[in-house]
């Protein structure tokens, strides 16, 4: 039975809002504990 990552998706939803109020992508990353890939493909 595959995982649901639910909890994912809703940080995914975040990282604009992060971006607006000036975080970097390294701080979002912290914040998130994604990987640099995983916050680049939410932004794009």
């Amino acid at each position: 039975m595959p995982r649901k990552y639910s909890h994912i998706q809703e940080q995914e939803k975040e990282i604009p809002e992060l971006r607006e109020r000036g975080m970097t992508l390294r701080e979002i990353r912290e914040k998130l504990f994604f990987s640099y890939k995983a916050t680049r493909e939410c932004i794009t």
